[in-house]
């Protein structure tokens, strides 16, 4: 006779649990959360994430890949479309005597002749200087600059260059680097002096170079070899002028 209670009332307690599961209670709780759970996180995750990286990261090739990546500037490519892409942040305008107020063109932009704007700059001539300057956008592209094929217009706020300046290259766009594995074209920093004169232009690079940045020389310095035998970077020794 216990038996046989146990048994009815176990059977009248799976009826009602089965009971309060078609009313909602028990497999809307678990539908709730497994469906909320895998909707926004696998769905929101993938979605953002691999679109955002593999459409922008696909198209542009260097430091950046979208303005947001470049917090109160913007991401721009040098040498145009297909060239290495680099933050562009404004610099800012001197507004007051340099540390070598004896060579200063300018103390405050209101002493150049507009559209020029004073900048402090620094100068390296075997002797350093830094001082104040005038200056005014040089260029828009490429074509603009006095020597298309040897030049490259480097926008402004890019390598902290204060105005668009043409700088001497070796190549424009990834696509003019083709004598060796993977090329690209990226630019060189001399380590000589500070941003932007210490930046050297653009130079291919192949991924079969023995160097990267100046940390994979043991002491020397990662520059673009200039020679046919090693087309793209060497570690090198380089030798500053005295400061």
């Amino acid at each position: 006779m216990l038996t046989f209670r146990i048994i009815v009332m176990t059977t009248i307690g799976l009826a009602a649990a089965c009971s309060d599961a078609e009313d909602g209670d028990v497999s809307g709780m678990d539908a709730d959360a497994d469906t909320d759970t895998d909707t926004d996180t696998d769905t929101d995750t993938d979605t953002d994430g691999d679109t955002d990286t593999d459409t922008d990261g696909d198209s542009l090739l260097g430091d950046c890949a979208r303005d947001g990546d470049c917090p109160g500037g913007s991401c721009v490519e040098i040498g145009g479309d297909g060239g290495f892409a680099t933050c562009a942040i404004p610099v800012a305008e001197a507004t007051g005597p340099s540390t070598s107020p004896e060579l200063d063109e300018c103390v405050t932009s209101e002493d150049c002749t507009p559209p020029a704007r004073c900048f402090w700059q620094d100068f390296s001539s075997g002797v350093y200087y830094a001082y104040n300057v005038c200056l005014a956008d040089e260029c828009e592209t490429d074509g603009n600059c006095p020597q298309p094929g040897l030049q490259t217009c480097v926008p402004a706020g890019a390598f902290l260059h204060p105005v668009s300046t043409c700088r001497n290259t070796v190549c424009h766009v990834h696509a003019d680097c083709t004598d060796g594995p993977d090329g690209t074209c990226r630019p060189w920093i001399n380590g000589c002096s500070s941003l932007p004169q210490g930046f050297g232009g653009l130079h291919c690079s192949y991924s079969d170079d023995p160097c990267r940045s100046d940390g994979d020389c043991d002491g020397m310095a990662c520059r673009p070899s200039g020679t046919d035998l090693d087309p793209g970077f060497i570690c090198s020794y380089e030798v500053c002028p005295a400061k």
